[in-house]
C-alpha cells in the first residue's frame, strides 16, 4: 500500500524540489517561455486580425466584382440594343438606297426609252417623207411627160399663191 499512499517524507522532498525547480525556472526560463508565449500571442492575434482584414477585403471584392459584372451585363445590353437599333437603321438606309436607285434607274429606262421611241419616230418620219417624196416625183414625172400638162400645172400654182402686197 506504499505505493498508494506515499509516505510523509517523500512528500516533503517533491515539494522541496518542485519549489527548486520552480525558482529556477522562474530566475532563468519564467521570462523566456513568457515572451515566447506573449509573441506566440501576438503572432496569433496579428493572424486573426491578418484574417478579418483579409475577409473584409474579399467582401469589399466581392461586391466590387458583383456590381462590375452588374455594370458589365447593363453595358452589354446598352451594346446590343444599339446593335440592334444600328442594325435597324442601316437596313432602313440600305432598303432607303436601294428604292432611290432602283427608281433612278427605273427613270433612266424610260428616259432613255422614250429618247429610243423618239429617234425610231424620227425615223419613221423620215423615211415615209423619203417614199412620199419619191412616189410623188415618179407620178409628177409620169404626169409631167406632156409639155402642155406641164404649163397648165404650172400656172395653177402660181394662181393658188397667196399675193404679196
Amino acid at each position: 500500500m506504499d505505493i498508494i499512499t506515499p509516505g510523509l517524507g517523500i512528500i516533503f522532498w517533491q515539494t522541496i524540489t518542485f519549489i527548486v525547480v520552480l525558482i529556477v525556472l522562474k530566475k532563468f526560463a519564467w521570462k523566456t517561455i513568457i515572451n515566447s508565449i506573449k509573441t506566440r500571442e501576438n503572432r496569433v492575434q496579428g493572424a486573426l486580425n491578418s484574417a478579418k482584414e483579409a475577409k473584409r477585403q474579399l467582401d469589399l471584392l466581392q461586391e466590387k466584382s458583383k456590381q462590375i459584372i452588374d455594370e458589365a451585363t447593363l453595358e452589354g445590353e446598352r451594346i446590343m440594343k444599339e446593335g440592334i437599333s444600328s442594325k435597324e437603321q442601316i437596313v432602313k438606309q440600305a432598303k432607303f438606297e436601294a428604292k432611290r436607285v432602283t427608281e433612278e434607274e427605273l427613270n433612266r429606262a424610260k428616259k432613255l426609252i422614250e429618247k429610243e421611241k423618239n429617234i425610231a419616230l424620227i425615223e419613221m418620219r423620215n423615211k415615209i417623207s423619203d417614199l412620199v417624196i419619191d412616189l410623188s416625183e415618179k407620178l409628177l414625172m409620169e404626169k409631167l411627160k406632156d409639155p402642155e400638162e406641164q404649163t397648165r400645172i404650172i400656172n395653177k400654182m402660181i394662181e393658188d399663191m397667196p399675193e404679196a402686197s
